[in-house]
């Protein structure tokens, strides 16, 4: 769908009209230009930092005049594993359940592979064939094997088989209540090719069953009923195997109410309680047993000397039951899932307790009785654990609860890493900032998700579609990369908005041909700002870029950082009126940086321009209503103007403005009013392609989700391209869009692309073969500037030259006298020079030195330059500043001459009136 909507200019007061001696110079440069050709626009690349199948954002292109979605943010289906341990199946991977999360939230079965680092939802369960899968997975002849809590036929859970192969789900037997098992809370066990298990109620007393299954032919057996007077009732553990016979624990029952560890004998079908839980000892026990030369250990969740729980040992042979540690709230507190043994250690889990009362991970070792919390739940928010651990490689993995974590610890190093995170964006969660291209694929950040929820950097190959998280942001390293990527000599720079502990973010580099991740630079609040959230950019071989806040002024820096070096440096400190809490990026034009912040007279925003010749910093224009306000973004260069977005403005229309600045006159202009049905409330950054801009606004149109469009200056026409209506994306966050393959685009229409040797794409009047200025530029794109006898005259001012055609005053150079009182005056001598070896200049105005513009009659030329100007000679002239009234003055001095090249010599002068 598109829209066309072409509107009349607003023009600020700040008018500034050219004096008439330029005019012709101007006709010249419109002649030597080739004729405007507008090539079509490429393919388009953004996003949507909400909406989607999962509401994480999108990675869409615009195309034809219609949006497609080319990555949806997924969501890690499952959620709260419960008394569940992985289990490795033949094939090397890991596999288990969740109790719920899934399509149906009923739970899923999922796999992981520890090589590829992958996580796969396989079968998300439903409440008919079976819900809130729990336990540990058996495999047998290529198929996976488990229980649910509850669902299936009769209600009251499944046994369920998963072909691995096949990736069919069937239900080989369902429990009913009918007399049968009910409420299974734990997986089964193998032994001698059968599996046994239990169930937390049912049976002739309602207290759960011990049942017997055949996977061979779906035979199942009740062979005890829990419950009955004085014994154990409730299992919750999985069963262990010693010698041929099966042991278990209840959660209650017993001589005292507190739980039993009981003995079953398959061959006689016999059934023995060995001991009484007291309280003391230990009460309520919910892990399975776990064995070692004959003697079993476990946990109790509860009892024991602090009433948190009791890890225990028993001795079948001799009946001997042992107390091995008594839980506390310090180091862990209620245990629940399965012990793991390793090398003489038990390793397990704690559901509270620890530093940050979310549990443990921790270690007992056999050898010397000694217990350690390992690792604090809650030092990497993972939620608390019902669950047990499996050793593989040297490393424990586990689960976690709430929704949870799959995660992995090396006991060696001490070293947790979270490898899926269970309800999450594990591939990141909403994108934020520009997308780059670079090397024929396009690179980019989200905001969240990731392993560490801290976010992600990506990778996106348009060619396929593929996308690739190539760093996932921990905290340590960076959280919430908020900003936009930017390349430097093949390497990609980025900044976070916030890191961890309490870092107001950092400055990383990654490569992308040797995938290494690395910190540059840690912000220091208080010295160099912090909690960044604009692009970066890239000028010479240094990187510029301003921070939100903080710094020598507290309202944010504009800094420098050389790679190369490593050398990091403040240029401006920001202290309120002349900006403060920047939210975008620099552009680079003629050594200047422009860039766009808070703050400002009105505290609506200003427009800056920091010049890195003279290290001069200066605000160009403070926004205030109606004309737009608070703008965000980076502003675009396009034909000696900049272009931006305000996401406020007042009037008619309140949702915000596109707008155009002129450096040259100080001309603000508004060139399009957003009026909410054709995009509302634009926070991000215009693009230029084939000589028009594009956009994304974060409001407007049917669904208020923002629309893609085009506005093209030369006939002030803007176009919505099509709208984001939540399922493509919505939101779009500080948004920039990608022209895919834009260096074979004629961005600024004269006819070149940067394939084609065009060095600024951005400005029509430089390309291969126009005409050479006197202006600091490389207008010919040849490598050289002001070559082939541009510069035969030159200005100065104490040393620092004064460019022609510079409408930028610079106190460095004399250009700017500033403030001056009523009554007052400034003087500025500057030196006309002549570099020609052999021939005179001759200065041809009348007088010699003129001024005009606007507030011509507050600037006097005093002293006059001699003519000729011989060859290799020079003459001086002076200029007065008189304010006839207060507030900014400017002028134009203009020296005519018989270079042609050069003439008219043509600068801007300017001053406050006190």
């Amino acid at each position: 769908m598109k829209r066309n909507n072409t509107n009349f200019r607003h023009t600020s007061d700040t008018q500034a009209i050219l004096g008439k001696c330029v005019l012709p110079l101007l006709f010249l440069l419109i002649l030597s230009s080739p004729a405007l050709i507008l090539a079509q626009p490429n393919t388009l690349y953004g996003y949507g930092s909400e909406g989607g199948i999962n509401g994480f954002g999108t990675i869409f292109k615009a195309q034809g005049g219609s949006i497609t979605t080319v990555v949806d943010f997924p969501k890690t289906e499952g959620a709260n594993p419960v008394h569940a341990t992985l289990m490795q199946a033949a094939n090397g991977k890991l596999y288990g359940v969740t109790g719920s999360g899934g399509a149906n939230d009923f739970g899923v079965l999922f796999e992981y592979d520890p090589v590829a680092k992958t996580y796969s939802a396989l079968y998300t369960f439903d409440y008919p064939t079976g819900a809130g899968p729990i336990g540990r997975l058996l495999e047998s002849s290529g198929k996976l094997y488990g229980m649910t809590s509850f669902g299936g036929p009769g209600g009251r859970g499944v046994i369920f088989e998963y072909d691995l192969g096949t990736q069919a789900y069937a239900v080989v037997h369902a429990f009913s209540n009918n007399g049968d098992a009910a409420d299974p809370k734990s997986g089964m066990t193998e032994l001698g090719g059968v599996f046994y298990g239990t169930t937390y109620a049912g049976g002739s007393e309602s207290s759960g069953v011990l049942f017997r299954f055949d996977p061979s032919g779906n035979a199942y057996q009740s062979w005890h009923n829990f419950g009955a007077s004085g014994g154990g009732a409730r299992p919750v553990g999985s069963l262990a195997v010693v010698g041929g016979k099966l042991y278990g624990t209840t959660e209650s029952g017993g001589a005292n109410n507190d739980g039993v560890i009981f003995e079953f004998d398959p061959g006689p079908l016999a059934y023995q309680e060995l001991y009484d839980f007291d309280g003391t000892g230990g009460r309520r026990p919910l892990s399975a047993l776990t064995t070692d030369a004959g003697t079993l250990y476990g946990t109790a969740n509860q009892g024991g000397s602090n009433g948190a729980g009791v890890l225990f040992s028993y001795q079948p042979g001799t009946d001997t039951y042992t107390p091995l540690h008594d839980f506390d709230f310090s180091d862990g507190a209620f245990p629940e899932g399965d012990l793991t043994l390793v090398a003489g250690k038990l390793y397990g889990m704690t559901m509270t307790g620890g530093s940050g009362s979310s549990g443990v991970l921790y270690e007992y070792d056999l050898g010397t009785n000694a217990y350690q919390a390992l690792f604090s739940m809650a030092q990497a928010n993972t939620g608390n654990s019902l669950n047990g651990l499996l050793e593989l490689g040297g490393l424990l993995y586990g689960l976690s609860n709430s929704p949870g974590k799959l995660f992995s610890y090396d006991p060696g190093t001490a070293t947790f890493i979270p490898l899926t995170n269970f309800q999450g964006a594990d591939q990141g969660r909403a994108p934020r900032g520009r997308l780059l291209e670079y090397a024929g694929k396009l690179y980019g950040t989200t905001e969240y998700g990731g392993l560490y929820d801290g976010g992600v950097l990506y990778e996106l190959n348009p060619v396929n579609d593929a996308y690739t998280v190539l760093h996932h942001f921990s905290g340590a390293d960076g959280s919430r990369p908020s900003c936009g990527l930017t390349e430097l000599n093949g390497k990609l720079y980025g900044m976070t908005e916030n890191g961890h502990p309490n870092l107001p973010g950092v400055l990383f580099e990654y490569d992308p041909a040797t995938s290494t991740f690395q910190v540059k630079r840690f912000f220091n609040h208080v010295a160099d700002g912090g909690y960044t959230v604009g692009d970066l950019i890239k000028v010479a071989n240094k990187i510029a870029g301003v921070t939100h806040s903080g710094g020598p002024g507290s309202g944010g820096t504009l800094f420098e950082y050389d790679p190369v070096a490593d050398t990091f440096g403040i240029k401006h400190a920001f202290s309120g009126a002349d900006g403060n809490q920047s939210s975008g990026g620099l552009a680079a034009v003629n050594n200047k940086l422009f860039g766009m912040s808070g703050g400002g007279n009105s505290n609506k925003g200003v427009l800056f321009e920091y010049d890195l010749l003279f290290n001069h910093f200066q605000v160009r224009h403070h926004f205030n209503l109606p004309g737009g306000a608070y703008p965000n973004g980076t502003p675009t260069f396009f034909n000696g103007k900049l272009y931006g977005l305000t996401p406020s403005s007042s009037g008619t229309n309140t949702y915000g403005t596109l707008f155009e600045f002129d450096p040259a006159t100080s001309t603000y202009t508004v060139r399009h009013w957003f009026d909410g049905t054709g995009g509302a409330y634009p926070n991000g950054s215009l693009i230029l392609s084939g000589g028009k801009l594009y956009g994304v606004t974060l409001f407007g149109s049917g669904t208020d989700a923002g629309v893609v469009f085009e506005f093209d200056p030369a006939t002030n026409t803007y176009t919505v391209i099509d709208e984001l209506d939540g399922t493509n994306g919505s939101r779009a966050q500080y948004a920039q869009l990608t022209a895919l393959d834009a260096a074979n685009t004629d961005d600024d229409g004269d006819g070149f692309s940067e394939n084609s040797g065009d060095c600024e794409d951005r400005n029509s009047s430089i390309y291969p073969g126009a005409a050479e200025f006197c202006n600091n530029l490389d207008d010919d794109c040849n490598g050289l500037v002001d070559d082939g006898g541009a510069c035969v005259v030159y200005c100065s001012n104490n040393g620092y030259p004064v460019y022609n055609l510079s409408m930028t005053p610079n106190p460095a150079n004399g250009t700017d006298f500033g403030p001056v009182s009523a009554g007052g005056s400034s003087d500025q001598t500057y030196t006309f020079g002549n570099l020609s070896m052999g021939v005179p200049v001759q200065l041809t105005g009348s007088p010699l030195v003129t001024i005009s513009g606007q507030h011509a009659a507050d600037f006097t030329v005093t002293a006059m330059p001699a003519t000729p100007v011989p060859p290799n000679g020079t003459s001086p002239f002076s200029v007065r500043f008189q304010p006839g009234a207060p507030g900014y003055r400017w002028a134009l001095v203009v020296v005519t001459h018989d270079n042609l090249p050069q003439n008219p010599f043509v600068f801007m002068v300017s001053g406050i009136g006190q």
